[in-house]
């Protein structure tokens, strides 16, 4: 259990960095079940007690995803001055059509993060 808080520790130092050069923050949420934003906070799934090299490379993945939420936040914008909701069906799609186009934007921008974000 030790270790794996110094690995949590030492991944949320290194999540940290990359939220902060966005100007937002980053969390672990023993509660979530999914990686997601605010636009202020990038929240990811605690780590599990044993985490493997591919829970790392997902939690890199999410957060590198996340973050381009928060470059990207234009359509959110959009969404939330039509009044249309978080987790409706309108929502959830253009969320989907966002994710695929934020993370090709992103493998432009950084092309070391296009094996990772897919």
């Amino acid at each position: 259990m030790a270790s794996n808080i110094a690995k949590e520790r030492e991944w949320s130092r290194e999540c940290s960095r990359r939220a902060k050069a966005l100007g937002v923050n980053f969390q672990f949420d023993s509660r979530a079940s999914t990686a997601y934003t605010d636009g202020r906070t990038v929240t990811c799934p605690t780590l599990p007690t044993n985490p493997s090299p591919e829970d790392f490379t997902l939690l890199r993945g999410q957060v590198i995803h996340e973050c381009g939420h928060v470059i990207r936040k234009d359509i959110f914008d959009i969404l939330e001055k039509a009044c249309i909701k978080g987790g409706s069906p309108i929502w959830a799609l253009t969320n989907m059509i966002e994710d695929e186009a934020q993370e090709r934007a992103i493998a432009r921008q950084w092309p070391g993060d296009e094996k990772t974000v897919r």
